[in-house]
């Protein structure tokens, strides 16, 4: 199956006040047309920061290198990146971690929605509010005609969500990012959310950038992340059903009671060798020693001296 999006060795360097900080280091995966990749892990492992790099929109402290190949162009390469202009908004959409934050506070939502709609060609201002009014309606609002003359304060959490999926909708995407789809809004809510998504984009790739194991476990592939490395990817079903990293084990582990429990941010020091090693039941000297390559094993990669451990 040929992919729309291949990643590859992607390292994402960060120049701080002490020095450069890695923030993301050779993170590979691709993704096919109409298949969902969750990516998982804690908050500071680097999620967003990767979903940031594929759109361009990297902070200025920041610099990606590796590949990143969507259809065919390498976004990196200064070729790349000028034609990046065009596909983000158009071809590669991005659906950010709080709606509310992503909308302009001092602009009516109808506004901002005929923004997208005159990208496509829409004209006039029956059809421009005829088609956001659809929009909304499509994501589920069914007060849309109210929703299109207040301002996004005016909204709720949930509510601005869909306002910006209706953005995302209005394009013709062949790649979605969805940073944190589900965040701050409740789990009924969620669950309807990431519905929508699968309903608008049937045929598109999507990502989703989460900390949540069970909004996961609804994709084709799961990638898992921790400080800033991948330490399990592959077929949802084994990485989730059946994982063999410890860290992944652990995720699924402490989930029914509190959540993720084996917190640990980016800037935390890092072992020399496996980054989770100070935390793995399994480690050992090897562990701490040096840094473990991939293993490939019926299709799910995984970054482990010890990944049969159970």
């Amino acid at each position: 199956m040929p992919m729309l999006l291949d990643v590859k060795h992607l390292t994402i360097t960060a120049e701080m006040s002490k020095g450069t900080k890695t923030i993301v280091s050779d993170l590979s995966f691709s993704l096919a047309k109409g298949e969902r990749l969750a990516v998982v892990g804690e908050s500071g492992c680097g999620k967003t920061m990767t979903a940031m790099s594929v759109m361009g929109l990297l902070p200025a402290n920041c610099k990606a290198t590796g590949e990143i190949v969507f259809d065919g162009t390498d976004l990196l390469s200064r070729r790349g990146a000028r034609k990046l202009h065009t596909l983000r908004g158009e071809k590669i959409m991005l659906v950010p971690q709080s709606g509310g934050e992503f909308l302009n506070p001092s602009i009516r939502i109808s506004t901002q929605i005929y923004e997208s709609l005159r990208k496509r060609g829409v004209r006039g201002r029956n059809a421009l509010r005829a088609a956001a009014r659809g929009l909304l309606r499509e994501v589920g609002l069914s007060d849309a005609e109210e929703i299109l003359d207040k301002y996004p304060f005016q909204l709720s959490g949930g509510q601005a969500q869909r306002v910006v999926l209706a953005i995302a909708a209005s394009g013709d995407a062949e790649l979605v990012i969805a940073d944190e789809p589900t965040k701050g809004i409740d789990e009924e809510t969620a669950q309807l959310f990431l519905g929508k998504i699968d309903e608008l984009f049937p045929s598109t790739a999507v990502i989703i950038i989460t900390h949540n194991v069970r909004v996961a476990s609804d994709c084709d592939k799961t990638l898992v992340m921790y400080k800033g490395e991948i330490m399990e990817y592959g077929d949802t079903r084994s990485v989730l059903g059946n994982p063999s990293h410890p860290y992944t084990q652990s995720l699924i582990a402490a989930l029914p009671d509190r959540g993720f429990g084996v917190y640990a941010r980016l800037r935390d020091p890092s072992p020399a060798g496996c980054v989770f090693s100070d935390r793995c039941p399994y480690a050992d000297d090897e562990c701490f020693a040096a840094k473990p390559v991939f293993v490939n094993r019926d299709g799910t990669v995984r970054r482990c001296f010890r990944a049969e451990c159970r």
